[in-house]
């Protein structure tokens, strides 16, 4: 008789504690999708971490929308996006969950009107704002091209500089939508480019010939997505390269061995493991990156390294408004024993920069990247177009503004050639003030004040994409 007691008391504790743990949860019964005119529902479906029939713990359930809205914006496919249950109240156990998004315009037919300097303080600076160095022409993207987050870009460009290229990714090749696939085919000629570094600014040839500088690129990349906020890349690529005797003669290390051809193949891997809120102007959240490179397999014997690179962001919320952040990058090569001048780029390139130092670039091989600073959000508003702009895709704008102070730490490891660094080999700081403007989710402007080791300061802009 005892024994009977036990058990059934054993049972309804049991029994009991189902039950108060399904009093603890939200289970969605349904998950609706509207204004997604040309992106198919299976899209968004995959960058959603929640799913019909799912439960979520009730203290978790508003966060777990916001996690999922912030999910879709980060595909960089809608204008705006709102996740809600909205008939749904605390006291309910079930709950249907609407997802409304405002789609972008995803075709941009861009006319190219760009500088072929590092950045705008260069140019007007530094060559006097020489209109020759203009780079024009037209450059296509379709971001959403059948309705699958697939993306599209042709340029052919004219000017300081020609370039062609066609470039095709399509991410759903299967049908667990966890492989995608990129391929890339450039072709590019110019009469003018940087042959050489001096004074840790780059040297450039002015000449009437017509191929200086010419090159044909190949790249085909894998991408396997297995989780939600996991990638893995695995791509091969294929560059044939060539300078004009002029170059050869004016810098005899720019290709290996005074070579004036340089082809070769190249093996990469790479991962990212993005937690962020945002992509762009995160406010908690972590992502790590990493990549391995091995740049030449014996086929040809023009060049022969190997690099690892790792890249740790983090977003530390301090107010509903203020943010902590910093972000820390590191390259290490493995071989150093055929790196030509054309593959000793280190900081001073793309995003990989010191502020206060734009006007610069420190070639090397190792390198160590920190940012850090605090950001605070100043402005928030959508702005609603429809009277200035009568296009659905357009007519809503969302803009922040943030006002940031920063402070930047960078190291590079001296080059094959260290007659031409005077930077390398040691610690670079800069630091200032900067306002941050972010455009639809997607554009990012900065305007930033920043001060060098050296004694220098200026104003200088950057921008980013989302894409």
């Amino acid at each position: 008789m005892l024994r009977n007691y036990l058990i059934l008391s054993l049972l309804f504790a049991c029994c009991w504690r189902v039950d108060c743990q399904n009093d603890d949860k939200v289970i969605i019964r349904s998950i609706s999708i509207k204004g997604n005119d040309r992106t198919r529902n299976f899209v968004l479906n995959r960058e959603m971490d929640i799913q019909p029939g799912d439960s979520v713990p009730l203290a978790e359930f508003q966060h777990t929308l916001l996690r999922n809205q912030n999910n879709l914006l980060n595909t960089g496919l809608f204008v705006s996006v709102s996740v809600s249950a909205p008939e749904w109240k605390r006291s309910d156990r079930i709950a249907d969950i609407v997802v409304e998004v405002n789609e972008t315009w995803y075709f941009f037919p861009i006319p190219v009107l760009r500088l072929a300097d590092r950045n705008f303080n260069v140019w007007w600076e530094d060559f006097d704002r020489d209109l020759s160095r203009i780079i024009w022409g037209i450059k296509g993207h379709h971001y959403n091209l059948t309705g699958v987050r697939d993306y599209l870009k042709v340029v052919m460009q004219f000017g300081f500089s020609q370039k062609y290229q066609l470039r095709y990714r399509y991410p759903y090749l299967n049908k667990s939508k966890t492989l995608g696939l990129e391929l890339d085919a450039r072709y590019n000629r110019a009469r003018n480019g940087a042959f050489a570094t001096s004074n840790n600014q780059l040297d450039f040839l002015i000449s009437e010939e017509k191929d200086n500088f010419t090159s044909i690129v190949g790249i085909a990349l894998l991408r396997y997505r297995p989780k939600l906020y996991l990638t893995h890349e695995f791509g091969v690529s294929f560059i044939s390269a060539a300078i004009s005797d002029t170059v050869q003669q004016l810098n005899n290390t720019y290709y290996f061995n005074n070579a004036s051809h340089q082809r070769y193949f190249a093996l990469r891997y790479g991962f990212k493991n993005d937690r962020r809120d945002r992509r762009h102007q995160a406010t908690s959240g972590y992502a790590i990156e990493g990549l391995v490179t091995q740049v030449g397999l014996g086929l040809y014997d023009d060049v022969n390294y190997g690099f690892a690179q790792l890249r740790i962001k983090k977003y530390f919320p301090v107010t509903e408004k203020l943010i902590a952040r910093v972000s820390s990058t590191g390259r290490v090569f493995f071989n150093k024993t055929k790196i030509s001048y054309n593959h000793s780029r280190a900081l001073g390139y793309g995003e990989l920069y010191v502020r206060g130092y734009e006007h610069y670039v420190i070639d090397g091989t190792d390198f160590f990247l920190s940012h850090q600073g605090m950001a605070w959000q100043v402005y928030k508003r959508t702005w609603n177009l429809s009277k200035v702009l009568p296009f659905k895709k357009t007519n809503v704008v969302p803009i922040r503004l943030f006002l940031s102070a920063n402070i930047d730490i960078g190291y590079v490891n001296g080059p094959q050639y260290p007659e031409q660094n005077t930077l390398d080999k040691t610690w670079l700081y800069g630091y200032g003030p900067a306002l941050e403007i972010l455009v639809a989710e997607g554009y990012l402007f900065g305007v930033d004040y920043s001060f060098n080791h050296l004694g220098e300061s200026g104003v200088f802009l950057h921008s980013k994409f989302n894409f």
